[in-house]
C-alpha cells in the first residue's frame, strides 16, 4: 500500500488575504481585497449618481414648486361645518380684526349671541380685549354683544385650558371658536386635545390679508407666517 504524503502551507499575499496552498490546489481564505484604484472607481460612481439625483430633484421641485407649496398653506386651514352655539369664542393673536369681523358676522346670521374675546397683555402693556373693543367701537359694531376675558396666557395651550374652565363655569355646552386660517389647524388639534369632553367646539376660520394660501411664499409676511406656524404646529405635537 502506498502512502500519501498530504503537504499544505498558509501564505500572506500582498492584499491582506491569505491563501491555503495544498499540492497543487490554491483556496482563498479570505477575500482578496481589490486593488486602491477598483475604490476610487466606486466611490467616484457613488457621487456621480449622488450628485445627479440631488440635481434632478431640485429640479423636479423646482418645476412643481407651486404645487406643493400651495399644499403646505392649504394644510395649515382646519374647517368645520357651521352649527347653532351658545357663544362665539375670538382667540387672540388677531391683529387687524378679521377674527373679531368673523364672529360678529356669525352673531348677525343668527349662529350665537355672545362674543367673548380673549384677552392676554399685547403691545405696550395693552389687553388685546381691550384693543378689540375699541376697535368694534370705531367700527360702528354692537358693544353689546361683547364680552371681555383678561386672561395671561403666552401660547394656544394656555389659552385653550382658560378658555375652557371659562365656559365650563358658564355651562357651555357648544361654542364656536374663531381664528385664522393659518392657525385653524393647530387650534383645531389642540381644542380637541385639551377641551372639556362636554363642550363641543367648532372651528371657524377668518381670512388673513397677509396670508394666502395659495402663493403665500411671494410675500415675506407669508412666508414669515406658514414657517413659525409649522414650527408651532410640530412644537403643539410634543406639548
Amino acid at each position: 500500500m502506498s502512502k500519501h504524503v498530504f503537504s499544505w502551507c498558509v501564505r500572506k499575499t500582498n492584499h491582506s488575504g491569505y491563501l491555503l496552498i495544498t499540492g497543487t490546489q490554491i483556496y482563498p481564505l479570505t477575500p482578496l481585497l481589490p486593488l486602491r484604484t477598483d475604490y476610487t472607481g466606486v466611490l467616484g460612481a457613488n457621487i456621480t449618481t449622488l450628485i445627479i439625483t440631488v440635481l434632478a430633484t431640485g429640479f423636479l421641485l423646482a418645476l412643481t414648486h407651486k404645487v406643493w407649496l400651495a399644499w403646505l398653506g392649504r394644510y395649515l386651514i382646519r374647517t368645520t361645518p357651521l352649527v347653532q352655539a351658545d357663544i362665539v369664542v375670538v382667540l387672540s393673536g388677531d391683529r387687524n380684526g378679521n377674527r373679531l369681523l368673523k364672529a360678529v358676522e356669525l352673531v348677525d346670521q343668527g349662529f350665537a349671541s355672545t362674543i367673548l374675546i380673549t384677552g392676554p397683555e399685547g403691545f405696550y402693556g395693552a389687553r388685546e380685549s381691550d384693543l378689540a373693543i375699541d376697535f368694534a367701537r370705531r367700527q360702528g359694531l354692537d358693544l353689546k354683544i361683547l364680552q371681555p376675558f383678561v386672561v395671561d396666557i403666552t401660547s394656544t395651550l394656555e389659552e385653550t385650558l382658560a378658555i375652557d374652565e371659562e365656559l365650563r363655569s358658564r355651562d357651555i355646552s357648544r361654542a364656536l371658536v374663531v381664528t385664522s386660517e393659518y392657525h385653524s389647524r393647530r387650534a383645531n388639534f389642540i381644542l380637541s386635545r385639551y377641551g372639556s369632553e362636554n363642550i363641543n367646539y367648532v372651528l371657524v376660520t377668518a381670512e388673513d390679508p397677509q396670508f394666502d394660501p395659495q402663493t403665500w411664499w411671494e410675500t415675506r409676511d407669508g412666508r414669515k407666517i406658514v414657517v413659525v406656524e409649522y414650527m408651532k404646529t410640530l412644537h403643539s405635537w410634543f406639548e
